[in-house]
């Protein structure tokens, strides 16, 4: 059975060709740049012609003509097996886009007003089939003034929400995190938690801010694109138990 190309079956080729020789280090910095900059072509361009076997280096090197079409081959070999790991990858971005497509069809053809009338327990079962986007969708079509409820929130209830949300959704999902140090440049439109404040306008839309800052987030990565998308979930049901559930709580400070 024929192995699968991936990132390791790469490298494990790209090592079986290290030890020839080379014209230069790797090209970071590509001669022929276009006018706006360094591109993803011009990087690649210039590595792959670069990896090219120089016969005349390799016989200067000492390798004779056998060696020397040996080096060829592995290099196509390596190249090859790039290309088929590339195709590999988009067939599965593919698949994931077909699943998505067919996933959205079925949340429109699924009847909400009957669904509502399962037991809560059925309710929950059957949104876990459903993707985070879908149903932060539909919990918006269900609950249309859950942030106008909230206007009837005292500021002092409001600011101790704040901090709850800051705690549990800014901190860790839209600053700084060593350990995942390139997830807080998906959301870069956000711009800082902003907790203190005189007039209740300004902490809704603080709490509208953070929410869009993490359903909007650039997925740049599939994980990253999960993590927003359930982090945004998790938050709007808060949103919805707090302006829809326990709104008559928070009504008057305690």
């Amino acid at each position: 059975m024929e192995k699968k190309a991936t990132d390791k079956t790469c490298l494990k080729l790209y090592n079986t060709i290290e030890s020839y020789p080379k014209p230069c280090q790797p090209i970071r910095y590509p001669p022929k740049a276009s006018p706006e900059g360094t591109s993803f072509h011009d990087l690649i361009i210039s590595n792959l012609n670069s990896l090219v076997p120089n016969v005349d280096m390799a016989l200067h090197s000492g390798y004779d003509h056998a060696g020397t079409e040996l080096w060829i081959q592995k290099i196509n070999c390596y190249v090859n097996e790039l290309h088929v790991n590339f195709r590999n990858k988009c067939d599965i971005q593919i698949s994931k886009l077909k699943a998505i497509k067919q996933q959205e069809e079925n949340s429109q053809n699924l009847d909400m007003q009957r669904v509502a009338n399962l037991p809560d327990d059925l309710i929950r079962y059957i949104h876990e089939f459903l993707l985070p986007e879908t149903r932060i969708q539909m919990l918006i079509d269900k609950y249309p003034l859950y942030m106008y409820n909230l206007n009837r929130i005292t500021c002092a209830n409001l600011k101790k929400y704040l901090a709850c949300v800051h705690k549990k959704y800014v901190k860790p999902a839209l600053c700084y995190n060593s350990k995942f140090p390139t997830r807080y440049t998906c959301v870069e439109s956000y711009t800082g938690f902003y907790g203190r404040f005189t007039k209740k306008e300004n902490g809704l839309q603080e709490l509208s801010k953070i929410f869009n800052a993490l359903r909007n987030a650039i997925p740049k990565t599939p994980g990253f694109h999960r993590y927003f998308q359930r982090k945004a979930l998790k938050f709007l049901l808060s949103l919805i138990y707090i302006g829809v559930y326990r709104i008559n709580d928070v009504r008057r400070n305690k």
